[in-house]
């Protein structure tokens, strides 16, 4: 556009120079209209004017009184005056007509009318109160005050700089592990721990193990895209913010491992529905475990373990139709197990260390997906579902230091997976069932202080991952089956405080080379022990043997301290 007016104007001017050079009189006619330049063209152009118009005058004049040469010559001199200013004129609209636009100002780009921090204000009000925005020493002044001091036209997401800003000031950014990027004038996807869309909007905040501390604001709204916000093992104090609660498409909450206190389950987490993963074990949460739990349906994860919760567990858990691991181990929950919970595709159960009470519900055990449970160091009551058979994947079984009671039962041959089985510090009677010749992996079997009777599974030695065996404080009887040696990992065999009779069996050369504790004391064991158990001593296999060695009278012949290290005296 400024080139056509240009070259309109240029053409003008020449025609009115060639009318003015060809056509005597036409000056006198009236000037167009020229478009406003500056004092300087606009000088040049009223002497341009003035000039032609004295000269066609003059040349008119010298016409009418003579045709002389004189006269033509004095009528070409003063055209050619009148072409010089004309091209003055053409030089300077040039000029003016060819320089570049100034460019318009931040103000004219976004802020209208307003002033950059009414501008500001206008959007950050209805998320922070004014207040509060003004107040330099809150973090919510010091991010209003960055955005202030910072270039913001052009940014299409201010209200997420302003929270993640609001963020790095009330966790004492300053002193992260890692603050890369942060609060500088590159566009906040670039932050560490920040990852956007294309939009660009925030989708994810990983700032786990970076020594964030203080409190998360409820700006944290402002990043209503978020998809994961892991802020664990920090410094995080006082409650889970409200501001949680507008952030619907989250799937990932992980607070663990921070100093959090108040309701470990708010109403800003209850009610989000696409919550898959919600992780605030190891803090000091507090409250129970609302009925309004059962909203969260497509919770994957629970984590709540090590806290201060306290109630009883509602029926509403057993909506949560795609929870595969429940954790609300170490905390004060008391009443019973819903048997809701046979609803849920269990993976992993844990709810150790509570005062829960009542009988295993045994519904659980249909929940065949089951891997773990550990419901040990609580007060259940009651026998052990002769169900559990049902579980052919489990690989963790850990019921110890309850009130349980009855025989273990024979079904427990069929839960061949296992890794880990203890049953140990509860009120089991009758005998240890022989069923153990199909295991493969079991690790660690513990019996220890109950009520049973009868002789040592000798199938248990036929496991060959067995690493620890515990019968400690039974009413077991008979001999120690010679099958005891063949485990080729077996670091601890524990079989004090029973009644066990007979000898000592020895060994051949190359076992029990991993056998690094033996505690046969508080028993009815006589003889000799074995040369080949005391060359274990010798070779520094083994660390412990003892047995009842001590006294006037001992029970079994032991060389102390060279082989049993520790010698009980047999009680009268």
């Amino acid at each position: 556009q400024k080139s056509e007016a240009m070259n309109s104007t240029i053409l003008f001017l020449a025609m009115a120079m060639t009318i003015m050079l060809l056509v005597p009189g036409a000056h006198g006619q009236q000037q167009p209209k020229v478009r406003k330049l500056s004092p300087k063209s606009s000088s040049a152009s009223s002497s341009a004017s003035s000039s032609a118009s004295s000269s066609v005058s003059s040349s008119a004049s010298s016409s009418n009184s003579a045709n002389s040469c004189d006269d033509l010559e004095m009528i070409i001199a003063d055209q050619k005056a009148t072409i010089t200013d004309l091209e003055m004129i053409i030089a300077d609209l040039e000029s003016n007509l060819c320089s570049p636009a100034p460019t318009p100002g931040p103000t004219e780009l976004c802020y209208g009318d307003d002033t950059k921090e009414e501008y500001l204000l206008s959007i950050l009000t209805s998320i922070t109160d004014e207040a509060i925005l003004l107040d330099e020493d809150t973090p919510q002044g010091m991010a209003f005050d960055y955005l202030l001091d910072n270039d913001i036209c052009g940014k299409t997401t201010i209200e997420q700089r302003y929270g993640l800003a609001t963020l790095y000031f009330a966790t004492n950014g300053l002193s992260w592990t890692n603050n890369e990027g942060w609060l500088g004038e590159n566009q906040e996807c670039e932050w560490y721990g920040v990852i956007c869309d294309t939009n660009p909007r925030a989708t994810d905040l990983v700032l786990a193990t970076n020594n964030l501390d203080g409190k998360v604001p409820n700006e944290i709204s402002t990043l209503f895209m978020l998809e994961k916000l892991d802020l664990s093992a920090n410094s995080i104090r006082d409650t889970i913010p409200d501001g949680l609660s507008l952030l619907t498409r989250l799937e990932v909450l992980d607070l663990q491992k921070n100093l959090l206190e108040g309701p470990a389950f708010p109403n800003s987490i209850t009610g989000l529905s696409t919550l898959e993963s919600y992780r605030v074990n190891s803090n000091s949460l507090s409250g129970t475990v609302p009925s309004e739990i059962g909203n969260l349906q497509s919770l994957e994860e629970l984590w709540a373990a090590d806290n201060e919760v306290t109630g009883t567990l509602p029926t509403e858990l057993g909506n949560l139709i795609r929870l595969k691991y429940f954790e609300l181990q170490e905390n004060k929950i008391s009443g019973a197990l819903p048997s809701e919970i046979g609803r849920i595709p269990l993976e992993d159960i844990r709810v150790y260390s509570n005062f829960l009470q009542n009988t295993i519900p045994s519904q659980l055990f249909s929940v065949t997906s089951l891997r773990s449970i550990r419901f040990e160091k609580n007060f259940l009551y009651g026998p052990l579902p002769s169900q559990i058979g049902l579980l052919t994947d489990l690989e963790n079984l850990r019921l110890q230091e309850n009130n349980l009671s009855g025989q273990i039962p024979s079904e427990i041959g069929r839960t061949t997976s296992l890794e880990t089985l203890r049953l140990d510090n509860n009120f089991w009677v009758g005998t240890i069932p022989d069923v153990f010749q199909y295991f493969e992996n079991l690790e660690f079997f513990d019996i220890s202080n109950n009520l049973l009777t009868g002789s040592i599974p000798t199938t248990l030695f036929s496991i060959p991952a067995i690493r620890l065996v515990y019968m400690s404080n039974c009413s077991l009887s008979g001999a120690i089956p010679e099958e005891y040696a063949n485990p080729p990992l077996l670091r601890d065999l524990w079989l004090d405080g029973n009644g066990i009779t007979g000898t000592v069996p020895s060994i051949s050369s190359g076992k029990l080379e991993n056998l690094n504790e033996l505690l046969l004391h508080d028993n009815f064991v006589s003889g000799s022990m074995p040369e080949s158990i005391c060359d274990l001593r010798f070779e520094d296999f083994l660390d412990d043997l003892w047995s009842d060695c001590g006294g006037l009278n001992p029970k079994i012949a032991c060389d102390f301290p060279n082989c049993c290290n520790r010698c009980f005296e047999a009680e009268c």
